[in-house]
């Protein structure tokens, strides 16, 4: 090869791949064509150790655009490489494979911009015809979903029958529709908000979930098939097939790397054993939040807890034994998977969400409480409140009704000595307003715990506070002695801290943020003046454990915030977002 001046534009390693390579062509003065291997040895060692070089100042894979005169090199500019999520991915494991970075190295060169891509399904444009999309939509779940438009929940049923996939349109969410959601492809509700038990309950199952708010745009597509595209807020006619971006066994690897630099662990929030099977399939730690109240929401357990709701004051024995038996079977499908921990939320029911209002179910709860349907709708009335999130609920109920928490602690014991449960159980009482209301739950629940032989039987019991108040927050370095952890419930705690509802925040959350009024979504990311606070009342505690439950638990740019406080021992997010948070916490981790 003569001396002469070339000019060439060269990548670092593709994915998959050992060598640099050449992005298009090397060209010399005559515009003679030729490839990088063509070089001399001293030439590419050269070039080898420059781009190496930029590499590492970037974290990332690079573009050079280099000169060569006879044997001197010049590099012109570098940058970092446009690569897909994908290309990415295999980018860092091969370096990683050939020894190039350690496991620190490519956990920092993470790319989180690209992440949301690892976990999405993705629809090919090419499959997409032009007329066949319906309309925009805004999404409170994200994910892609092909099923049958049904309006009930028997349509549903007959299509399982026959086994078709089934996608529920709802014009109104009751809490018994709730369990039903594992039925279904994807869901559309009516108007709710981020934050919404509908919204984290769909987030949490990995269901795909749009709200409409013109229900006559959809009635012509009953019984036909439609696909919902919950990342980019679409649906269209048709069954349009879809497949996941990245292989999960790729995601594995480097949740595997992952979980052994971060400096948090992550827990699910799971209501079910199955939803808590596919955290741990996804890497979770152990279970984080049960929020016991969720599992009273099929029919004939509804019921029940409107018959405590509605007869708290005079609950009968039968009630209560059926509270304690219905708990204790549905825990036991908890515990039965055997994660290292498991952290059970005491019952957090607003009166709102259970509150009868089919016509059937005001005639079977005032059969069940033998009473006329008069008496019911009038002490329904009576009870309803004007700020239900602000009501009577959480410790306000359990400690004002004793044998509703003497019966869930009872059940909960049961469930986890019956299944012979070996690992920490920690038992959580939620919404507290401060220091003598945990003073009252540790001491009560010792006092069944005691009663029962329960310290007898080796379990590792724990008791825990959910602070979801500012009061509670306020307080807490009043009451962290008596329990052995506290859980920062971020949706309910954003609420009332900031004195904006959680449900109804999308009419003006994004234009207020658009306007710099709040720095962010308060419902999404945690406030950052909440955040500075929560670190200056727990700086100073020691050997407790500290955990942030939650959307915002999810949040990249609160991981981060979060890590700068050394306290916190653990987030819990739904199962769907395991494996993202674990990536997202590691590579905050190894950067600090």
């Amino acid at each position: 090869m003569k001396e002469e001046f070339y000019i060439g534009n060269l990548k670092s390693r593709a994915a998959g791949s050992t060598k640099f390579h050449v992005n298009g062509f090397v060209r010399g003065v005559s515009g003679d064509v030729f490839s990088f291997d063509e070089l001399s040895i001293e030439i590419r060692d050269e070039i080898n150790v420059l781009v190496q070089k930029y590499e590492n100042e970037l974290s990332f894979p690079v573009e050079v655009l280099f000169s060569i005169d006879g044997k001197k090199v010049k590099v012109l500019s570098y940058k970092k490489q446009r690569l897909n999520s994908k290309n990415l991915v295999l980018e860092l494991l091969n370096s990683l494979e050939q020894g190039d970075i350690d496991e620190r190295e490519m956990l920092r060169r993470i790319d989180l911009s690209l992440i949301d891509d690892w976990f999405a399904k993705k629809i090919e444009e090419t499959d997409i015809g032009g007329d066949c999309k319906i309309g925009s939509f805004p999404s409170i779940s994200s994910g892609i979903g092909s099923g049958v438009v049904c309006f009930t929940r028997e349509q549903v049923i007959n299509n399982k029958k026959v086994g078709k996939k089934s996608i529920l349109i709802l014009k109104e969410v009751h809490t018994d529709d709730f369990n039903f959601f594992t039925e279904l492809e994807g869901v559309i509700l009516p108007f709710v908000g981020d934050t919404s038990h509908a919204a984290v309950i769909t987030r949490g199952l990995g269901i795909p979930a749009l709200i409409c708010e013109d229900f006559n745009l959809l009635e012509e597509y009953e019984n036909t098939d439609i696909t919902i595209d919950a990342n980019k807020g679409a649906i269209y006619k048709g069954f349009i097939k879809s497949k996941y971006i990245i292989d999960r066994d790729i995601i594995d690897k480097i949740i595997e790397i992952a979980k052994k630099h971060t400096r948090i662990s992550v827990f699910a929030n799971a209501d079910d054993g199955e939803s808590l099977k596919s955290a741990i399939r996804r890497g979770a730690d152990g279970l984080g939040l049960c929020r016991t109240e969720h599992m009273f929401t099929e029919s004939d357990s509804v019921n029940l807890i409107r018959q405590i709701l509605f007869t708290e004051s005079d609950i009968s024995e039968s009630t209560i034994l059926n509270l304690r038996s219905n708990q204790e079977g549905k825990l036991r499908k908890i515990f039965e998977v055997h994660p290292k921990v498991a952290i059970i939320r005491l019952l957090d029911a607003p009166m709102h969400e259970f509150i009868p209002r089919k016509e059937k179910d005001l005639e079977s709860l005032a059969r069940s409480l033998g009473l006329e349907r008069k008496v019911l709708e009038e002490k329904i009335f009576s009870m309803t409140e004007s700020n239900p999130m602000l009501g009577y609920r959480g410790a306000r109920m359990l400690l004002l009704n004793k044998k509703i928490l003497r019966a869930q602690v009872e059940a909960i014991l049961n469930a986890a000595s019956g299944c012979g449960y070996a690992g920490v159980l920690g038992i959580e009482i939620p919404l507290v307003l401060g220091q003598n209301e945990v003073l009252a739950f540790s001491s009560f629940v010792k006092d069944v715990i005691k009663e029962g032989g329960y310290d007898k039987k080796k379990i590792d019991i724990e008791l825990g506070a959910m602070v979801e108040t500012p009061r509670a927050l306020f307080e807490v370095d009043k009451y962290i002695d008596q329990i052995d952890f506290i859980s920062f419930g971020t949706n309910d705690l954003s609420q009332f801290f900031s004195g904006v509802s959680r449900d109804d925040s999308q009419i003006f959350m994004n234009r207020y943020v658009k306007k710099s009024y709040l720095p962010r979504n308060i419902f999404k990311g945690l406030d950052p003046i909440l955040l500075d606070y929560i670190n200056s009342k727990i700086s100073s505690i020691k050997d407790k454990k500290i955990a942030l439950c939650g959307e915002q638990a999810g949040d990249q740019d609160t991981i981060r915030e979060l890590l700068e406080c050394s306290n916190f021992t653990h987030l819990s997010v739904s199962p769907s977002r395991i494996s993202k948070t674990l990536i997202m916490a590691a590579h905050f981790s190894v950067l600090q």
